[in-house]
């Protein structure tokens, strides 16, 4: 995380577990000129790969869902069906060359 007032590189000093998802972490700035001290809140928003032991009390989304999105098809946004060749299908071709 980057200093809020010098942009300069931080480090962690402590941190506090204030909840199972939260918790809270003390950063100093690494610019002795500057020398900012300041907190900020780390939590877990959102499970990517699910535990093997999961924990019963905890409760969060295993995947991004958005709001107002409709679900898409796995395969493909507008999928053209296999049998179609567009206006020319329609239109019947001999199979025998020697057929007129």
């Amino acid at each position: 995380m980057l200093c809020p007032h010098c942009a300069n590189r931080t480090s962690i000093r402590s941190s506090w577990m204030l909840s199972t998802l939260l918790r809270q972490v003390r950063y100093r700035c690494e610019n002795d000129e500057c020398g900012c001290i300041f907190l900020a809140h780390v939590e877990v928003v959102r499970i990517i790969v699910p535990s093997a032991t999961p924990h019963p009390d905890v409760n969060l989304p295993d995947r991004y869902v958005a709001t107002n999105a409709t679900p898409l098809p796995a395969n493909d946004v507008n999928p053209i069906p296999a049998n179609d060749d567009g206006d020319d299908a329609a239109i019947a071709v001999p199979l025998d060359p020697m057929t007129p």
